[in-house]
């Protein structure tokens, strides 16, 4: 029989109680583990956190109208820098049906945990990549946040919704510029462009850190670049 895990070592904050609760790395009962049915399924966007410490990994859920999405963002050391760093793995074939989730590197299902009187929004995943989790068993990852407060910058629209060509082709130049490049420098892109590089060295989230990111560019935002590059070669076509 496959044991379920949840991994809580740090202190969790429940908003829905105004309270923290201690969790341990423990196994999990079962018998408070329920289906988790929101009313609506944007519900279940947001991020959950999975393992703990330097082997902790955020899975981010994006939900649109016309698709889902979901990405792994988890720390490695680098051994000539000597720190942390983030990497990103992006996951195909994202589904939710009812209150189960699927994807290509694993499926699982939305499910809510209750200990203490307190109850944990959680996604139950049946083949873990956490490296604290043994092989064959599942694992819980805890929703701790909305979106929103995941992805740093101004314009985070470009990483969260399907922009239109009408709401783009609204924007001024400048704008559009920006809420195209703040894409790249969510993941840390070094800017080559004098003005850019002066922009984002003033945000505090912005770390220069890669030349090239675009292994790490969500479907959704690879999408979002070819509608802003499509607006601007427009834009450029009718000044000249």
């Amino acid at each position: 029989m496959k044991v379920l895990y949840l991994v809580l070592i740090f202190t969790v904050s429940l908003m829905f109680s105004g309270q923290s609760q201690q969790i341990g790395f423990k196994d999990i009962d079962e018998s408070q583990v329920t289906a988790w049915y929101p009313n609506i399924d944007l519900e279940y966007q947001g991020t959950y956190h999975f393992g703990d410490s330097e082997l902790e990994s955020t899975l981010v859920i994006v939900i649109t109208a016309e698709k889902s999405y979901a990405q792994i963002r988890s720390k490695t050391w680098s051994v000539t820098k000597k720190h942390y760093y983030y990497e990103f793995e992006n996951l195909d074939s994202v589904k939710i049906i009812e209150n189960r989730f699927f994807s290509s590197k694993t499926d699982g299902e939305f499910v809510i945990y209750r200990q203490d009187n307190q109850v944990i929004r959680t996604l139950k995943v049946d083949e873990p990549w956490s490296e604290v989790v043994e092989p064959g068993n599942y694992e819980l990852g805890y929703k701790y946040g909305s979106i929103k407060r995941y992805y740093d910058g101004d314009y985070i629209k470009g990483s969260t919704e399907q922009l239109t060509m009408r709401e783009l082709e609204a924007l001024p130049t400048a704008e559009l510029q920006l809420l195209k490049n703040e894409i790249y420098a969510r993941y840390g892109m070094k800017f080559n462009d004098r003005n850019l590089k002066k922009h984002f060295k003033q945000k505090e989230w912005y770390t220069e850190q890669h030349e090239d990111v675009s292994q790490f560019l969500t479907e959704l935002e690879k999408k979002n670049l070819r509608s802003i590059e499509a607006v601007e070669t427009r834009n450029t076509a009718q000044i000249d």
